[in-house]
């Protein structure tokens, strides 16, 4: 039987002026510079990762022991660090080539610390009763226990904002997020720390795989070719080289398939769901065609997957999850949670079902004594709403003071849902394709006030009939949609709802790019003859000059409100 005898190891002392942790010895299979690297071998589709694991093994019952006693008041974080180090030969990838920057831009040292940082959040998510809340938030002193407040020798800024995590963070979400994605098993929570210590070991660019001619090309790359997305890379070894990496192959069959499912292109944007960017149908489609054969815990385990990747996103592991205490809006953090168990709906539901629910939802909680609209605006009004998010106050006046051709292009484009065969309840539009302008929750979240957001859906509803010119209604086009990126209208939105945007000289156009993509950014006269030159459709943006539907029927029956 184990004992917390078994737990005696080595210990390492904290740096706490990096908060960093000492990394893995340089692997006798270590390159010194990705010069001296090729991927020729005959060792799978990577010869250097097979050359740094071959004969290594992960210990199952040592992972059985981290995995039963995180929970153990006894277990301590030194205890799981000293663990994780002896069970995941993974971890050593990190410096399997030196002087190397990962695809992220970071050094392989610093991806180290960051996954590090992953496996101590799954510690302390695990342990939220015990001291994981004052891990997650104030980190670990020198003797590795957590500290109970905010350390003193830190800013008196930094000291605040985690103090307000601690307390007013609503820690349900975390419990409810974990134990959906554990259920109580623990063959599913060794499959998490399994994932965690391997899942970024393919930001190494020289670890990278080789598409082999045994596999056939994949998800698009050809046979020959190197797959350098770092998740499809490591997806790829996993479903056919699986033997490769010894914390993935002890795994029983149903760990391995989860980890998969976790780690293959779910061609999900969760920023687009939880600020309703985006049209159902390219937001979920792809997504709910995934969890086909899944279920809402795996999708639970994908969540939680992220949610320890991106605490320890600063690479200073003995600081906390710093990510989310000091760098993430905390709003921004609990709509994420938030909108967790209405995504776990698209096994049973419609995405357009799905999205209105939580559309639905939203509103209710942003507005709770507001009544909400029913009527043919509702879903732009409630699109608008959580675009706005802490905004969301002055757009139900901001909208209804809009002329009403303007209001009747917002009622109907952000009704659209992308999908045949799909509308939404309260606000049925037909036919496509459907837009929507990327970046557009960052115009409306500029606004202070409602003036402000008045001139925000103003330019929007502008850019959307602008669009509409380069991209007809068709009866035989709602299964598509057209993305509109205004990185632009992101950099200027500021200037663009207080109307002191200095275009000097500029106009503001909608570019064509290709039958889905467009682009709103400025051109000056000489770009414009340019494009008009080449042949390249694209329309002006003009908030000011009236203008009406240009899509051949009177639309005086989409107006709400007086002009």
């Amino acid at each position: 039987e184990d004992t917390h005898s078994a737990y005696k190891c080595p210990l390492t002392v904290p740096d706490l002026h990096t908060f960093q942790l000492r990394t893995p010895s340089a692997s006798s299979t270590a390159i010194p510079s990705v010069e001296s690297f090729s991927y020729g071998g005959t060792k799978g589709p990577n010869d250097l990762l097979y050359r740094t694991l071959v004969g290594k093994t992960c210990d199952p019952k040592r992972l059985r022991k981290m995995a039963l006693h995180l929970g153990d008041p006894e277990y301590s974080l030194s205890m799981f660090f000293e663990d994780a180090c002896t069970t995941f030969p993974e971890l050593e990838l990190f410096t399997v080539v030196q002087n190397l920057a990962t695809s992220s831009g970071l050094s392989g040292e610093v991806e180290y610390q960051r996954t590090i940082g992953a496996l101590f959040a799954v510690y302390w998510l695990a342990r939220l009763e015990i001291d994981g809340k004052e891990g997650f938030c104030y980190g670990c002193d020198r003797d590795w226990l957590s500290h109970t407040a905010a350390p003193a020798g830190e800013a008196k800024t930094l000291r605040t904002k985690r103090r307000a995590f601690h307390h007013d963070m609503k820690w349900v979400y975390f419990e409810k997020v974990f134990k959906d994605a554990i259920e109580d098993k623990v063959e599913r929570l060794e499959a998490m720390l399994c994932l965690t210590a391997f899942h970024d070991i393919m930001k190494m660019p020289p670890l990278c795989p080789e598409v082999l001619d045994e596999t056939g090309s994949y998800e698009g790359y050809a046979v020959g070719s190197i797959i350098n997305d770092h998740d499809l890379a490591l997806a790829y070894v996993l479903e056919f080289y699986p033997e490769l990496l010894p914390s993935y192959m002890i795994l029983p069959k149903a760990s391995q398939e989860l980890i998969l499912f976790s780690q293959g292109k779910l061609h999900f944007n969760h920023g687009w769901f939880v600020q309703a960017e985006a049209p159902p149908g390219p937001m979920l489609s792809k997504f709910r065609e995934a969890l086909c054969h899944s279920s809402g815990a795996d999708l639970a385990f994908y969540f939680l997957h992220w949610l320890t990747d991106l605490s320890g996103a600063e690479g200073r592991p003995l600081a906390g999850a710093e990510k989310f205490v000091l760098l993430f809006p905390r709003s921004v953090l609990l709509a994420f949670l938030w909108s967790i168990p209405f995504l776990q709906q698209l096994t049973t539901h419609t995405e357009t079902e799905v999205f209105e629910r939580y559309l639905v939802a939203r509103y209710q909680e942003a507005l709770p004594t507001e009544a909400m609209p029913i009527g043919q605006e509702t879903v732009a009004i409630l699109r608008l709403i959580v675009m706005a998010q802490d905004g969301c106050g002055s757009v139900l006046g901001a909208f209804y003071k809009l002329p009403s051709n303007m209001q009747g292009v917002l009622i109907e484009e952000l009704a659209r849902t992308g999908l045949p065969h799909q509308q939404y309840k309260f606000s049925p539009q037909f036919g496509g394709p459907a837009m929507f302008v990327y970046y557009g929750p960052a115009l409306l979240q500029s606004c202070s006030r409602e003036e402000e957001m008045e001139e925000a859906l103003r330019f929007l509803a502008a850019v959307y009939y602008a669009a509409r010119q380069l991209w007809p209604i068709a009866d035989d086009a709602a299964d598509s949609f057209v993305t509109l990126e205004a990185g632009w209208v992101k950099a200027n939105a500021a200037n663009i709802v207080s109307k002191k945007i200095d275009l000097n000289g500029q106009l503001i156009i909608v570019e064509r790019r290709s039958a889905n993509e467009g682009v709103v950014r400025g051109a000056t006269g000489a770009v414009c003859n340019g494009l008009m030159t080449s042949n390249c459709a694209f329309r002006a943006v003009d908030v000011n000059t009236p203008w009406l539907m240009a899509m051949g029927a009177n639309r005086s029956d989409f107006c709400v409100g007086d002009d």
